[in-house]
């Protein structure tokens, strides 16, 4: 019997850069959002000309990293450490993602 993998673990093991759509797909969003957030720095990507591709192991890192922060803001809110909430919230749309042009 084979073990589930988590999300992360399914991309990191992708051998290719990841395209958009693809990317969508697997996540569940349109590729309309994964451009946006790609452009907003949120997602980490990267340029070849005019396209925008994915590095799956960047990613499967990012998701890994949203989903400790998420954890530890709910965490917080349920302690009712508003600040720190606030702070790692603030954290993590500061520092969701790279961009780079290749």
């Amino acid at each position: 019997m084979s073990e589930v993998q988590s999300l992360p673990d399914q991309i990191e093991r992708i051998g290719h850069a990841i395209k958009a759509g693809e990317l969508a797909r697997m996540l569940a969003v349109s590729r309309v959002t994964i451009f946006k957030q790609a452009a907003a720095g949120r997602i980490p990507s990267f340029r070849v000309g005019t396209c925008v591709r994915f590095d799956p192991k960047a990613v499967a890192s990012w998701l890994r990293r949203c989903r400790t922060r998420r954890l530890r803001f709910k965490r917080a809110l349920q302690r009712g450490c508003h600040q720190d909430a606030g702070a790692d919230q603030a954290g993590n749309e500061a520092h969701g993602g790279l961009v780079t042009t290749v």
